[in-house]
């Protein structure tokens, strides 16, 4: 009998260890994928950081200037592309999801979009036209079928040609993306809307190879 309940209690403990060991490994891995991809986002603050200050060096030396900015603008928004697939897939984690780190890493992506387009817009005005800059609306808090076929259709598009490309959540509590929304008097019953250049709008669902008419081939 006295076996029986120290084996009880070590079968007892040793769940209970493991169990505790599970919890502590998947909140250190959790923490360790927000760190890296903070890491990530901080490194390529550094990159556009570069070349915002080449953009203003363009009065200097045009030539020298657009040339650096059109070799090494694209390749950063491959980067911001990947981070982005992190953050969806820490999206996908309840916990993760709603805690603080994750809403500060997020709130720190939008707003790294939204800086990379500006800089865009900079460079197509000032030294390639055939550079396209897009602000890409979609809902982050409602289901919408159109909004992730219009992802999927941005992402081939930016493979076929030069274009800079802002996916922003409509619904962001984020101040800056509220400007935005007001600026161009959007709404979630809208989405997805795509701003083309700051001068042509498209709201709703287009089909891919009309698209890549209009931003490719304009």
């Amino acid at each position: 009998m006295e076996k029986l309940r120290k084996y009880i209690l070590f079968s007892f403990i040793l769940s209970t260890v493991i169990f505790l060991g599970g919890i502590y490994i998947g909140y250190t891995m959790q923490g360790n994928e927000i760190n890296s991809t903070s890491v990530d986002i901080s490194s390529i603050k550094g990159q556009i950081g570069e070349l915002e200050i080449m953009m203003l060096m363009n009065s200097v030396n045009k030539n020298l200037t657009c040339t650096y900015l059109e070799d090494n603008v694209i390749p950063v928004q491959n980067e911001l592309e990947n981070v982005r697939k992190k953050v969806v897939i820490m999206e996908n984690d309840v916990k993760l999801r709603n805690s603080k780190e994750y809403d500060e890493l997020a709130e720190n992506l939008i707003k790294l979009r939204i800086r990379y387009w500006m800089l865009g817009e900079e460079i197509r005005k000032n030294c390639d036209q055939n550079l396209t800059t897009i602000l890409y609306f979609y809902t982050m808090n409602q289901k919408c079928q159109d909004c992730d076929i219009m992802g999927y259709e941005l992402t081939d598009l930016s493979s076929k040609c030069k274009v800079i490309i802002a996916p922003i959540p409509v619904d962001s509590k984020i101040d800056l993306v509220r400007t935005f929304d007001e600026y161009y008097n959007l709404s979630q019953k809208e989405v997805p809307v795509l701003i083309i250049n700051q001068n042509q709008t498209i709201k709703g669902l287009i089909n891919e190879n009309e698209l890549e008419k209009i931003v490719c081939h304009r």
